[in-house]
């Protein structure tokens, strides 16, 4: 029934920019001032419900009735009257009663209460509870229905509905009462209303009270109601009440009274629950709102009744908590102020529509969540230009932000310069990220960064992705993507990605930055734009997020120390992408020679030692496959857990196949609530496709298992195991093995061109790459000008060995042997054309250097004592202005111009198809 309605409303899930996921309310609250209180002499009052007015006050609607007759009147003689406040959180002044008694004939003639209001468009709707009866309290109390009022005005004049907005329903989950509105607006623009209903059951109290879910196309409705049932417990007649919903970063919210802590464990109290679609609501990971404790300026104070939270939200930010307070037969209002983090005036502008927000951090309170959260510590040394101490004392957090401190100080007699970081204790999968911050840039020496690698698991390490790391003084921003899968032939892996860009602060001196990795790559954004794009298919892990302010790289100005780098906030947005699996390593190619075959990456392995290894050859895919067994009696179970994932349907399928004795083996996927699914794996032993076509996931998390248990002679060979969202029908998306026949050693640039503007944008690639006897640079050309300028190079100020690739004023090439000292050109001449593309094939081998323009060659000459066997220099595609020097796995600035640079221009222009191989290749 759900999909069917889902279809019928056509939802789908947008991102927003708001502090929503995995919200913790408790840490908003701020102390309350006395002139919160709303209390009136002669009346109880109950259950506000704030709106800002067009002349920018503030009005509550709220329920009063006479105080004499003592707290049990709501239900006889309540009425819902506005008063008005200049500021949200008052002191608010009564107006005037809105909506009164009226004539018998009407079904809300003698009680209105539970007032909820919005303003949507240029109207206010005013939701309620109204009733009639006898004067016997039971009577009214089982008249209850809903009601709505809309005015152009806070003040009126209000025009009623002459019949229930939502009425009982015979025999339904609401048979005796349908009461306690709360509406939203939700993100695919239609109207939902959660109220509470009685079931039938034995009179006058009824049966069960549930909540339930109705819809409208518009405010004003109709509402149709829907068959779910929301806030209810097992065994429990009476869970919960008074819900205020609404939607928030790409998600649904809930704040509920929890009757007697069923939910919170805290007694009667507020509870926060949490939904994807609306419908299906989940207890929120930080439950508790608020127990029945009051923090007013003047001291804490706990009071019987804390109720009928509703919230005011203002630019998409809830800022006040209203609350009816009951204490000692007492009744009134109270307007609670909340620090929901807000931000300094980014606005987050995802790439596209699917994106869900999973996780988020706004670091509000005044220490650091340390259930999701780990300090980085230890001392950072290496590589002859770092030299920095990491301590826990210098991260904090405080005004709603993460503070980092960079310091030099004295520690042990030994003067040290200090920093931090923190480090998630969560893993992360394809989706989008994104961190506000203001990194530290008043004096050389402190390296800020937010960026992503292995770390939760204890053998996850398969890639990192740096979002931005930025060197104080130095205004460019590095975007890397590294691998640590190794090409076959070479001994390591080349910066597939490494992208110096120029960035700019905020006018309010923030940094916005993000990334989308996906199973195209890696995207890159500054402050809502794309500056960069590594392109790597179907590379995929789920690893931890870091933010970090390393202290001692590279020469420290401590003159400018103490300091700080602060971050606002980091999100993480999942979306689905259909077709590729979100299951790292499923087919075992990550390893390669590179790591322990007994320790596949991404899984862990549990049971009898040195019965799950990674064997070469006879796969079902790619080169490698898992082999359990390897001749000992095993009980085994190798597991990834996967967290922070969309939910919906998946496909599982795997390869397998086993001995004809092997039995006791399965594929356990957990995670699902009740419904773990258990595939029992049949003795085969020719490879067998098997799969699971429907795999619910609604926890955003799960785990994949591969249970063995056998004898000495038993085995089972496992591969390429899969976990995707299914595409649409007709739809083949094929996905590309990780290695290929004849890979370069790097690549830039190949679906779209990079286009470079003189801004000192340019990339790295590494010094093992364009290294040996043979060499090929291959790429496509278009530039802006006729000009003498270095689009790509990795070559030295002297020596004999190194290379470079330049144009000429006069339409020219030439291929540079050598350094920029002492060097031998190979030219050819007017082989380009401003604004025409063109491809060049370069290649070196074994002392022959050759030109190709669009595959035929041009030019072959010997260079004599020069070659290409320089391993000093790193390589740059772009710009040859200011000197930047890739040291290890930072960016350092040099601070003065080379050589070349005096006599060559800035590349302008792009480059497309970028290829550079150790190897001999010309086309």
């Amino acid at each position: 029934m759900k999909k069917i309605i889902l279809s019928t409303l056509a939802f789908f899930i947008l991102g927003f920019s708001s502090n929503a996921q995995n919200l913790d309310v408790s840490k908003w609250i701020q102390p309350v001032d006395p002139s919160a209180k709303f209390r009136l002499d002669s009346f109880m009052v109950w259950c506000g419900s704030a709106v800002k007015g067009d002349d920018n006050k503030y009005y509550l609607f709220y329920s009063r009735w006479p105080r004499k007759l003592g707290h049990l009147a709501w239900a006889t003689h309540s009425e819902v009257a506005v008063a008005v406040a200049d500021q949200p959180t008052g002191p608010y002044t009564h107006v005037k009663v809105v909506l009164p008694k009226r004539d018998k004939q009407f079904w809300d003639a003698d009680v209105t209460h539970n007032p909820t209001v919005h303003k949507f468009g240029k109207t206010y709707y005013l939701y309620y509870m109204g009733n009639y009866g006898n004067g016997e309290w039971w009577d009214h109390r089982n008249h209850q229905r809903i009601g709505l009022a809309t005015s152009k005005s806070p003040l009126g004049p209000w025009k009623r509905v002459s019949k229930p907005l939502v009425d009982t329903t015979t025999n339904g989950f609401d048979h005796v009462i349908a009461s306690n509105p709360s509406i939203m607006k939700r993100l695919d623009g239609k109207y939902q209303m959660i109220y509470k209903g009685v079931s039938k059951g034995p009179m006058p109290f009824g049966g069960v009270v549930t909540h339930g879910a109705a819809m409208a196309d518009k405010p004003e409705g109709p509402f149709v109601k829907t068959p779910y049932k929301i806030f209810i417990k097992d065994t429990v007649k009476f869970a919960a009440e008074d819900p205020f919903i609404w939607a928030q970063g790409g998600k649904y919210w809930a704040i509920v009274k929890d009757m007697k802590g069923v939910f919170t464990n805290a007694g009667t109290s507020l509870a926060l629950f949490e939904s994807a679609d609306g419908f299906d609501w989940k207890l929120s990971r930080h439950a508790l709102v608020s127990t029945t404790m009051i923090p007013w300026k003047s001291g804490a104070k706990k009071v019987e009744k804390l109720e009928r939270p509703q919230l005011l939200i203002e630019d998409g930010k809830p800022t006040v908590l209203f609350c009816a307070v009951y204490d000692g037969n007492d009744n009134y209002n109270v307007a609670i102020p909340l620090d929901s983090a807000p931000e300094a005036s980014t606005t987050s502008k995802l790439p596209g529509k699917g994106f869900q927000l999973l996780y988020e951090d706004h670091f509000v309170g005044n220490t650091l969540n340390e259930r999701d959260w780990q300090y980085r510590t230890g001392r950072r040394t290496g590589m002859g230009y770092m030299d920095g101490l990491n301590l826990k004392e210098n991260v904090f957090v405080k005004d709603s932000a993460l503070h980092i401190a960079v310091r030099h100080e004295l520690i042990d007699g030994k003067w040290e310069n200090t920093g931090g970081g923190i480090i998630s204790k969560h893993n992360f999968g394809y989706g989008y990220y994104e961190s506000l911050s203001k990194p530290f840039m008043k004096g050389h020496g402190v390296h800020t960064s937010f960026w992503q690698r292995g770390g939760a698991n204890p053998n996850n390490n398969i890639f990192e992705i740096d979002s931005y790391e930025i060197d104080s003084k130095t205004w460019v921003a590095t975007n890397n993507l590294y691998v640590d899968i190794p090409y076959n032939g070479y001994t390591y892996t080349p910066w597939p990605h490494r992208a110096q860009v120029p960035f700019r602060f905020q006018q309010d001196g923030w940094f916005h930055d993000a990334y989308e990795f996906s199973p195209e790559g890696v995207i890159f954004y500054d402050n809502g734009q794309i500056v960069a794009k590594a392109e790597y298919k179907d590379l995929n892990a789920h690893q931890v997020v870091w933010l970090t302010a390393l202290n001692g790289v590279g020469k420290v100005d401590s003159t400018q120390l103490p300091g700080e780098s602060i971050f606002k906030y980091f999100r993480y947005y999942g979306k689905d992408y259909p077709g590729h699996s979100i299951l790292p390593n499923g087919n075992f190619e990550f390893n390669q020679q590179k790591t322990d075959p007994f320790k596949p990456l991404c899984w862990e392995v549990r049971g009898t030692p040195g019965a799950v290894k990674l064997t070469l050859g006879n796969a079902a895919r790619g080169d490698y496959k898992l082999s359990v067994g390897e001749g000992k009696k095993h009980d085994v179970k190798l597991v990834q857990s996967l967290e922070y994932i969309m939910n919906g349907d998946y496909v599982f399928s795997a390869m397998v196949r086993s001995s004809s004795g092997h039995i006791g083996s399965s594929i356990v996927i957990d995670g699902l609530g009740d419904k773990n699914i258990v595939y029992p794996l049949k003795p085969n032993e020719r490879w067998k496709k098997i799969s699971i076509p429907k795999v619910h996931v609604n926890e955003n998390k799960i785990t994949i298992s591969v249970v063995s248990k056998g004898n000495e002679s038993d085995w089972l060979e496992i591969d390429d195991l899969q976990l995707m969202k299914p595409v649409g029908k007709g739809e083949v998306i094929q996905q590309e093995p990780n290695q290929a026949s004849i890979l370069p050693m790097w690549h830039l640039a190949k679906k779209e061109p990079i286009q470079f503007t003189g801004d000192q944008k340019f990339y790295f690639f590494d010094r093992n790459v364009g290294y040996g006897d043979s060499i090929s640079v291959l790429f496509d050309l278009t530039a802006d000008i006729y000009a003498n300028m270095t689009p790509i190079a990795r070559i030295p100020k002297k020596g004999n060995a190194g290379w470079s690739v330049q144009t000429t004023v006069s339409g020219g090439l030439i291929f540079r042997i050598g350094s920029v000292e002492q060097h031998h050109d190979v030219f050819v001449d007017h082989v380009y054309e401003p604004g025409k593309p063109v491809s060049f094939a370069l290649v070196f081998e074994n002392g022959n250097a050759s030109v190709y323009k669009n595959g035929l060659l041009l030019k072959k000459e010997f260079v004599g004592a020069f070659n290409t066997k320089d391993a000093t220099a790193a390589g740059r595609v772009g710009t040859v202005g200011k000197e930047f020097e890739a040291v290890g796995d930072v960016v350092m600035q040099v601070g003065k111009e080379d050589k070349e640079s005096l006599a060559m221009k800035i590349f302008r222009g792009s480059l497309q198809h970028v290829r550079i191989y150790n190897k001999i290749v010309t086309q």
